[in-house]
């Protein structure tokens, strides 16, 4: 696409971002078909460029913000099998809707999607609103998804403006550090009014494959005609990068507590094939199929807060720890939670550190395995499936009808034990090991869960 000679930036557009630009409508005309062009040509072929579906256009726009497109395609699959309408979204429980987005982090975006799916459901009859004003009214949805939807589902003509179109228009004008309010405006003029959508999607399409942060390919870009960082040498200097904040270190002392069942030993290594769990990129792994005949053990898990860091998730309990803590240090801390929940404890097994990096905050989970003697009182465990349940209450059954009254007390204990809990509960509860596979845990977690379970295993092989 680089042409023989380079013309002057100034033919298209004055290199001074201001509201003194002077845009020629020919050259405007061109600039547009160049980009076009290149979309039709070599445009990546992504399941929702297929669909014209408001509902799974929003999809694809939430779950592609900060998540890289390779990552995406396999959620957005699975997501649209699951909650294929803003109806069946609506209605899903939250921790339905979490577990499905499990492994694709920012789980915000997830809880603002949910809340996105009912206010359309009850404010705007089950259809989503088409103007960028109406869109941004709802939950997570920014200046940028709301004109990406308006322009791809509805064909509005609005600017979608992502980094990938902020890094394009810095090396266009050569700009350092260009002004929020004015790349909104260039893009506002350049859209294209017969292919919005197209444009839009053409302009990220640019930044992502071509004009890429580092070492872009401007050997390919089908604008190169009007780029001044190209003309200047410039261009991989542009925009100038952003001083990061200092990411934060923390040190979690994880209490992974375990009580065993009343059917004896630990698990035996048996899996299910229905057990397998999402981690991050889509892969599938087997960690939640331990499954035993009877009742089996359990684990505390407890759900996090509604707002902060990882909210309405689930994790195993833990306490702030300090980086030079020895493992028997960690070991103590680990009892101490146990001991304020009413639990004796003795031993303990110190896993393998789990380092896990946020976008602001680097933690190491420093997990302890360790067997404890009795639940808190009032404490509930979450069923994993209905036939487990439904075991469980035959055997309280037969045992009420033929075993001494011991035999029958224990028997509703485990009964009970399997009782979902409402969605709203967040209480810490006891859970077995498949029923782990119904709760949403973030990746940390799930590591975490798999050393504890093959160590838990391992301590009757």
């Amino acid at each position: 696409y680089l042409p023989a000679a380079l013309p002057a930036i100034g033919a298209v557009f004055v290199n001074k971002p201001d509201s003194h630009w002077s845009e020629s409508p020919e050259e405007v005309a061109s600039f547009r078909a160049a980009l076009l062009d290149f979309y039709d040509r070599h445009g990546r072929a992504l399941p929702w460029r297929e669909s014209n579906d408001p509902y799974a256009i929003l999809v694809s726009e939430i779950m592609a913000q900060q998540t890289r497109v390779e990552t995406v395609v396999s959620y957005y699959e699975r997501w649209l099998e699951r909650f294929p309408t803003f109806a069946a979204l609506a209605a899903a429980p939250e921790d339905d809707v979490l577990k499905e987005w499990e492994g694709l982090g920012y789980y915000s975006r997830a809880r603002n999607l949910h809340r996105a799916a009912k206010v359309v459901r009850e404010r705007h009859g089950g259809r989503l609103p088409e103007s960028a004003l109406e869109l941004r009214d709802l939950p997570g949805v920014g200046p940028y998804t709301a004109g990406a939807v308006a322009s791809i589902a509805f064909d509005r003509a609005e600017p979608a403006v992502d980094g990938n179109v902020r890094r394009v228009y810095a090396r266009l004008f050569d700009e350092a550090s260009p002004i929020p309010r004015e790349v909104e405006r260039w893009a506002a003029r350049v859209v294209d009014p017969a292919r919005p959508g197209d444009f839009n999607q053409a302009l990220m399409e640019l930044g992502a494959t071509v004009c890429t942060p580092r070492r872009p390919s401007c050997e390919r870009c089908p604008v190169a005609s009007w780029c001044r960082a190209l003309e200047e040498g410039t261009a991989e200097l542009r925009p100038s990068p952003r001083r990061r904040s200092p990411v934060r270190q923390e040190v979690r002392a994880v209490a992974v507590l375990v009580r065993r069942g009343r059917g004896g030993a630990p698990p035996t290594g048996r899996a299910t094939k229905e057990s397998g769990r999402r981690i991050r990129g889509g892969e599938r792994r087997e960690i939640a199929g331990e499954r035993r005949e009877a009742v089996g053990d359990r684990f505390l898990v407890r759900r996090r807060p509604a707002e902060g860091l990882l909210a309405g998730m689930w994790d195993f309990p833990s306490i702030s720890a300090e980086e030079g803590d020895t493992d028997a240090r960690i070991v103590e801390r680990v009892r101490e939670l146990a001991r304020r929940r009413g639990l004796g404890a003795d031993g303990g097994r110190v896993l393998s550190p789990v380092p896990h990096q946020f976008s602001h905050l680097r933690v190491e989970y420093r997990a302890v395995l360790l067997e404890v003697a009795s639940p808190p009182a009032g404490a509930q465990a979450q069923a994993p499936t209905e036939g487990e349940t439904e075991a469980a209450a035959n055997a309280a059954t037969a045992h009420a009808d033929a075993a001494t009254a011991a035999a029958a007390e224990a028997a509703r204990e485990r009964a009970e034990a399997h009782a979902p809990p409402s969605a709203t509960d967040e209480a810490e509860r006891w859970v077995g090991v498949a029923d782990l596979d119904r709760l949403a845990l973030p990746v940390a977690q799930q590591k975490i869960f798999r050393l504890a379970l093959d160590a838990w295993r391992g301590s009757v092989d």
